[in-house]
């Protein structure tokens, strides 16, 4: 058997039509014979009762397999020793036959064919499955070779010379057997390409059908696209049922020879040729399946049943589909006589696509509708027909005539007058038009004239003199909606009419404002319906209004003279200062019937007002930003007393800027003056500070350009302040403790909330949910007073969960409550030491991957001072590690890593029951030391770590009493050292204290509120900003001072600038109040803050390794609780409202 070439390896080379279809895998047989060879072997049997010893001749066995493609002989020699059986040989033989047929896939060449790519492969058919064959040229011409199964010619073809070469080819098989078949090559002029495959529409019949079914149609892919070719039945691989199918010559249809029975057989194979013009080839078999017997159709749809009239012979009218149960069949349409089909002749159906077509041009005024009758042929012996009518679409039909209904214009009327208005004659009554002036005959004065888009109106293009030109020829064509056509000349009369004059003059200016108005004509003048102009009708045919004709109406009295060529318009009152006036008149003519079209004037009286000066801020502005920019407008040109012009140069003597009042502090500031002198824009050399009340002034040494003096005009306006009170309407406490966190994951900081409720008389726990930045009670957990909050997912669940400590009335409690999805739980298996006056704090200081428990205060029912660190078994419990912490109340705690050796330290302040301690123990690993830094020991106080200076190491903020003084004091790390810096705050103690950066500068400035033990304003609430070089200044913000509460930073509006969440005792009530920062408002922040805040980040996390972020993280932050650089840039993004 030849070769098999696979298409996907041909595609693109000359071999393209020679690849092969593979045939069905049934046909293959492939025969595999294993022969194991033994050495010689000796045997010797030894029968009952007697012996006898044979010695044979060496025997020769040969044995001979046929297979596929090998004939195998095999000898062995044996000696056999017996008694009493012989030796018995066998000889196995297979009867080798004739080869059958010689198959060449190509006999089709172009002339510029390349002598080394074959012309053609070889392939024998053979009844001896597997063998193989040698193939000789037997006669032809020389050129003509045979290399394996290829076909080659080593000459050059000329079609010119010879178009066809005989040739006779021989297959021998591996036995010496032969088969002998002479081929024609045709031979092709240049450019001509074999197909390539041939596809056939429908393999699927229906039993039972008629012979002469068709089964589908067969179409080729060919690259010569506009190849013809013909399809014949032809032997070869999967042509087993050719003869139950015919092709007729000269059709591409596939039809049936027989009747199916589908019980029978179900499949059929074919093979098919179809050739090209010029003798090239391609071969492919089908299998056809014979399909269930056929349902008729049951409808036929027609897409489109319109048709536009005027349209050429094969216009589409729709396309047919059909409705079958047989979904696979393919239909066929033809137009058929009976009820209905009166109208057949008028139309054709396109078997290509099945559409519809006109065999004429159609004429709605002659015949609107047509009945075509229609049947659809399932090819399978099922048909349908159906009844359409098609209707005839009216088009429309172009103008035949345009009319001017008005063809004449008087002199001296503006540009835009209308002439006259266009008509139109069309025999589509409905349709619109449109019209332009155009090139042509009778066009000659088409530029003196106009007509404006979507109008029907003719107009002047210029003003006309009569005296000049008195008769104008225009060209005009119409255009309907569909775009058709007709063009008409027209002459246009220019008519002679009485001359107005007007007195103010038109474009008159410092017209006395107590002036009347003269309009005089040259010729009497009536009405234009011919009636007398009386003092009581005049007033419809003037216009007298401010600015122009869409103004304001002025009252007026107006008269005419006896003669009807003058009329007086008198004000009802004097007419304003610098004011545009307009006055028009129209609906009048001459007795000669010349119309006075509408004639119109303006003029502006003169100024006698002084100029109205605006500020921007404007007086009495309390939320002014720092950054602003003052402007002075003025409603007109302003210049110097002295008639000199305002310059950039000397307008700042003219402005006074003062802080409070004219007496105030000057403000340094920059002046300039626009170009059209109304307006002074005053630029501070600096931002003015929030809170301050300022006053501008621009002096009396100014005039408009009429003489107006201007008199001195004052304004005063404040910045807004630094922080301002929100209005929370949150329930005021003391002895308080409070914390931002977003309990409900909606993307902003709500407000968890503790202490002692002086309206309620009871102490509280809450918490407030942010909706849009105003804050509802959404949660009431048990109230507590002196005692402490914390957020923290300490169960890894996503959402954040609460630690509660504190005095409850009647014991100390140390509470976690679980958040399940907004509700919280008490987690009763926490079993944690209740305290009061104390201080708690999550931080995950194993680095096992989940938040562990500080807490440090006072409990209540063993009288003793407590400081624990709870061990976080995976959320399940928690476990006392008996860390060496010293016991304190009235306490303070915060997680930092002092050494930044990646593990979180602790810092503890308050009172031991003796005394006042402040220690800080560092993390060893499994175990805490203190490392007595030298602190002050301080009770009532607060302590926060931050690393105000930048160099990487977090410092410390300690305020409290000390025993002897109140203290408020930052201790900078150096390396673990720490230094007091003489900060210069003020000290306090029943204090709260906070790092933040709240103006994004890049360093972190200080909250701080407490007692300061003086009799005079004791409570402070203070913000310091921090300048650099350990400087810390008081920006005096107005909050409220407050002691034994607490004070939180956090962007609750999602800014970007750190808001203040403040509690405690004013000395006169409980409060809680948020405080929104303004540094947002016209500040934008510094280009590299967010990095120097990171960094100082990276002091409290120790960001050198991996370790645990600063104490003010959320637990919901955690995910294996070893906190890197991601989450402490989360941290930030929380902490500015960036998320």
């Amino acid at each position: 058997m030849g070769s098999w070439i696979p298409c996907s390896e041909a595609q693109g080379t000359p071999f393209a039509n020679a690849c092969l279809e593979c045939p069905p895998c049934s046909s293959i047989t492939t025969t595999t014979t294993t022969t194991t060879l033994e050495p010689p072997t000796t045997t010797t049997t030894t029968p009952e009762p007697t012996t006898t010893t044979t010695t044979p001749e060496p025997t020769t066995t040969t044995t001979t397999l046929e297979s596929t493609t090998t004939t195998t002989t095999l000898e062995s020699t044996t000696t056999t020793t017996t008694t009493s059986e012989p030796t018995t040989t066998t000889t196995i033989e297979s009867e080798n036959h004739n080869p059958t047929n010689i198959i060449l896939n190509n006999t089709s060449v172009t002339e510029d064919h390349d002598t080394g790519t074959p012309i053609a492969l070889l392939s024998t058919e053979d009844p001896d499955t597997g063998d193989t064959h040698e193939y000789t040229l037997i006669s032809g011409d020389t050129d003509f070779r045979i290399s394996g199964n290829a076909l080659f010619f080593d000459g050059e073809f000329d079609a010119s010379v010879q178009n066809t070469y005989d040739i006779e080819i021989r297959t021998t098989d591996s036995g010496g057997l032969f088969y002998e078949k002479e081929f024609t090559i045709h031979v092709t002029g240049e450019g001509n390409n074999p197909p390539t495959t041939i596809f056939l529409t429908s393999n699927r019949v229906s039993e039972g059908r008629e012979i002469g079914t068709i089964v589908g149609t067969f179409s080729t892919d060919d690259p010569d696209s506009e190849d013809t070719h013909t399809y014949v039945l032809v032997s070869g691989t999967g042509s087993n049922d050719n003869i139950s199918f015919k092709i007729d010559p000269g059709d591409d249809k596939l039809k049936t020879a027989k009747i199916f029975d589908r019980s029978i057989q179900s499949s059929y194979s074919i093979r098919v040729k179809a050739t090209d013009s010029t003798d090239y080839s391609t071969e492919k078999f089908f299998t056809i399946t014979i399909t269930d017997a056929n349902y008729d159709p049951t409808g036929i749809t027609l897409d489109g049943t319109s048709v536009d009239e005027n349209q050429p012979a094969g216009t589409e009218v729709g396309t047919f589909s059909t409705d079958d149960p047989d979904r696979d069949d393919i239909h066929f349409y033809t137009l058929v006589s009976g009820s209905g089909s009166e109208n057949n002749g008028f139309f054709r159906i396109n078997d290509d696509n099945n559409t519809l077509e006109t065999l004429t041009e159609f004429d709605y005024e002659a015949e609107k509708s047509f009945h075509i009758r229609v049947k659809t042929d399932d090819n399978n012996g099922g048909d349908f027909e159906d009844t359409f009518t098609i209707i005839v679409n009216d088009v429309n039909d172009p103008p035949t005539d345009i009319t001017l209904d008005k063809n004449s214009v008087s002199e001296e009327l503006s540009r835009g007058t209308v002439v006259g208005d266009f008509t139109v004659t069309d025999q589509d009554a409905n349709d619109s038009h449109t019209y332009i002036l155009v090139a042509g005959d009778g066009g000659e004065d088409n530029s003196s004239f106009l007509i404006e888009a979507g109008t029907n109106a003719l107009k002047t293009d210029e003003v006309f003199d009569y005296d000049t030109k008195n008769s104008y020829s225009i060209r005009v064509r119409a255009t309907d909606n569909d775009g058709e056509t007709y063009e008409k000349s027209f002459s246009v009369t220019i008519i002679p009419r009485p001359d107005v004059a007007f007195s103010p003059a038109d474009q008159e200016t410092n017209v006395a404002i107590e002036e009347n108005i003269i309009i005089r004509f040259t010729k009497p003048v009536r009405r234009t319906d011919d009636s007398v102009i009386t003092n009581i009708n005049i007033d419809d045919l003037i216009t007298f209004r401010k600015e122009d004709d869409h103004g304001t109406d002025v009252p007026y009295e107006a008269t005419i003279n006896t003669e009807k060529t003058e009329i007086t318009i008198v004000p009802d009152s004097w007419l304003d200062s610098k004011q545009k006036y307009y006055v028009a008149i129209g609906g009048m003519e001459d007795n000669a019937d010349n119309t006075i079209e509408s004639v119109s004037i303006t003029f502006t009286t003169k100024d006698i007002d002084p100029p109205i000066i605006t500020f921007s801020p404007a007086d009495g502005d309390t939320e002014v930003m720092p950054d602003v920019t003052i402007r002075i407008m003025f409603s007109e040109r302003v210049r110097l007393l002295n008639n000199s012009e305002i310059t950039n140069t000397n307008v700042d003597k003219l402005i006074t800027f003062r802080e409070d009042w004219s007496s105030g502090i000057d403000i340094p500031f920059d002046a300039t003056v626009n170009s059209h002198k109304t307006a002074i824009e005053i630029k501070p050399n600096a931002d003015l500070n929030h809170g301050q009340t300022y006053y501008v002034s621009v002096g009396a040494s100014l005039e408009d350009e009429g003489d107006n003096e201007i008199s001195e005009t004052e304004m005063t306006f404040s910045v807004i302040p630094l922080f301002s009170d929100i209005s929370a309407n949150l329930n005021g406490v003391s002895r308080s403790s409070a914390a931002w966190g977003d309990y409900d994951n909606d993307g902003d900081l709500d407000i968890l909330l503790t202490g002692y409720d002086n309206d309620n008389l009871e102490p509280i726990t809450r918490i407030y949910r942010n909706e849009n930045s105003r804050f509802h009670e959404a949660v009431a957990l048990i109230g507590v007073e002196f005692g402490a909050v914390a957020w923290g997912d300490y169960d890894k669940d996503g959402d954040l969960d609460i630690l509660l400590t504190g005095y409850d009335g009647s014991e100390s409690i140390s509470k976690i409550y679980e958040n399940d999805d907004g509700r919280f739980l008490e987690d009763r298996d926490a079993d944690l030491t209740g305290v009061h006056h104390s201080a708690v704090a999550w931080r995950d200081y194993d680095r096992d991957g989940d938040l562990d428990i500080l807490l440090a205060g006072y409990n209540y029912e063993k009288e003793e001072t407590v400081a624990r660190l709870y061990r976080n078994e995976s959320g399940r419990s928690f476990t006392d590690t008996k860390a060496s912490l010293t016991g304190v109340y009235y306490a303070s705690a915060a997680w930092g890593d002092y050494n930044k050796d990646g593990k979180p330290d602790i810092l503890l302040v308050g009172n031991d029951g003796l005394f006042k301690s402040s220690e800080l123990y560092r993390n060893d690993g499994s175990t805490f030391k203190n490392i007595n830094i030298g602190l002050p020991g301080v009770s009532s106080g607060a302590a926060a770590w931050g690393d105000y200076n930048g160099d990487g190491y977090p410092d410390i903020l300690l305020t409290g009493d000390d025993g002897t003084t109140k203290i408020a004091r930052v201790y900078q790390n150096n390396n673990g050292s720490f230094k007091n810096i003489n900060a210069d705050l003020t000290g306090v103690y029943q204090s709260s204290a906070a790092w933040d950066d709240y103006d994004n500068d890049g360093d972190l400035d200080i909250l701080l509120t407490g007692d300061t033990g003086e009799d005079e304003v004791s409570k402070i609430s203070k913000i310091y900003r921090n300048d650099g070089g350990g400087k810390f200044i008081d920006v005096e913000v107005d909050l409220v001072g407050v002691s034994n509460g607490s004070a939180v930073w956090g962007d609750y509006d999602k800014d970007g600038y750190p808001d203040i969440l403040l509690t405690g005792d004013d000395g006169e009530k409980k409060i809680t109040k948020v405080y929104h920062n303004n540094s947002s408002e016209g500040t934008p922040p510094c280009a590299d803050c967010l990095q120097r805040v990171i960094e100082s980040l990276r002091a409290l996390a120790g960001l050198d390794r991996t370790g645990p972020g600063p104490d003010e993280m959320d637990g919901d932050i955690y995910d294996d609780g070893k906190v890197g650089l991601p989450e402490i840039i989360e941290l930030l993004i929380r902490a500015v409202g960036k998320k």
